[in-house]
C-alpha cells in the first residue's frame, strides 16, 4: 500500500478484484477505474472498460452488463474476427459500435485473418518461444507507431460523450492493452500503474494454463500437435514489451506529448478536457 495526498491507495494487485468484472463468457473484462495519476488524482470507475471478445457472453453476463450502461463499443479486431465471432449485444439498447481495425494500420498485417496467420507462424519450422516473444515485442511497437490515429479515434469518442465506453479485441491483452496504456498515459497515470494494468491479464488468465488450453485448440484447428511452451509468449504480456513500445514512441517523436498531439490527434486543451471528465 501507499499514501498519496492523504488518500490510502491499494496496490494494483489488491485492486484487481474490484476492477475485474467476472463473467462466464469473457475472462478479461475489467474497469479501468482506480488508477492514480502523477498529481494524485484517480481514474473514475464506471466510465471506461476493456475486455476480450464478447461473442460468448451468456444471459447471466448480460444481466451484469446492463447495469454498466455502456453506450459505445470500440471493436479493435479485424474484419475476419468480427465476422467469425459476432457480438450480439442484448443487455439493453445496443451501444454504438466503432470498428477500429488495429492490424489494418500495419501494411504487413492489413487484410490478414489474425487467427490463420497465428497458426501459420506457430507451426512454421524453427518456431521457438524466443521467436514468439520477439514477435510480440515487435508487434507492440508496430501498434504504437502505426495504429496511433485509430487509438486517437477511441480517445476522441471519450471527448464526445460522457457515457461509459468499452473497447476490446480477441484476447483483450495486446491491441486492447496498447489502447489502455495510451489512454492511461494521456490521463497522466503513473507509469508503474500503466504497466501493472498491462500485466494484470497474467493474474486473471494464468499464462501456462491458457497455453495448454490453446494447444488443444490449435491441434483441432491445424491438425498438428503443438508444444504448449511455444504458445506461452502469445498468451500473456511482459513488461518489456510495453516499455519497448513507449521507447519506440520517444525515439520517433521525441516525447509522448509530441506523439499525443501529432499521432493520436489530441491537443493540449483536449487532454485537459479528458482529464477533467475521467479523473476525480
Amino acid at each position: 500500500m501507499r499514501v498519496i495526498t492523504g488518500i490510502l491507495i491499494l496496490s494494483v494487485a489488491a485492486c484487481a478484484a474490484d476492477r475485474q468484472i467476472t463473467l462466464e463468457g469473457a475472462r478479461n473484462f475489467r474497469d479501468l477505474g482506480g488508477y492514480t495519476t502523477e498529481d494524485g488524482k484517480r481514474v473514475r470507475y464506471g466510465r471506461i472498460y476493456r475486455s476480450d471478445a464478447l461473442d460468448k457472453l451468456t444471459d447471466a453476463d448480460y444481466e451484469k452488463l446492463a447495469k454498466l450502461h455502456i453506450r459505445t463499443i470500440c471493436d479493435l479486431r479485424s474484419k475476419a474476427e468480427r465476422e467469425r465471432e459476432v457480438t450480439r449485444w442484448r443487455a439493453s439498447e445496443a451501444p454504438e459500435t466503432l470498428a477500429l481495425d488495429i492490424m489494418a494500420a500495419n501494411p504487413k498485417t492489413a487484410g490478414e485473418d489474425p487467427t490463420k496467420s497465428f497458426l501459420k507462424r506457430l507451426t512454421a519450422p524453427g518456431a521457438t518461444p524466443a521467436t514468439g516473444s520477439k514477435e510480440m515485442a515487435d508487434g507492440m511497437g508496430d501498434m504504437a507507431l502505426m495504429a496511433g490515429p485509430l487509438y486517437g479515434k477511441m480517445l476522441r469518442r471519450l471527448l464526445e460523450s460522457d457515457q461509459p465506453l468499452l473497447f476490446h479485441c480477441t484476447a483483450g491483452k495486446d491491441r486492447t492493452g496498447m489502447g489502455a496504456a495510451l489512454l492511461l498515459k494521456v490521463l497522466g497515470v503513473r507509469q508503474e500503474e500503466i504497466e501493472e494494468d498491462y500485466l494484470l491479464v497474467n493474474k486473471l488468465v494464468p499464462t501456462e494454463k491458457y497455453a495448454a488450453e490453446m494447444a488443444k485448440r490449435v491441434e483441432a484447428m491445424a491438425g498438428t500437435k503443438v508444444d504448449p511452451k511455444l504458445l506461452v509468449p502469445y498468451m500473456g504480456t511482459r513488461r518489456e514489451w510495453l516499455t519497448g513500445a513507449f521507447a519506440a514512441i520517444d525515439a520517433k517523436y521525441g516525447s509522448f506529448d509530441a506523439y499525443r498531439r501529432n499521432v493520436l490527434g489530441i491537443s493540449d486543451a483536449e487532454q485537459k478536457r479528458l482529464r477533467s471528465s475521467l479523473l476525480e
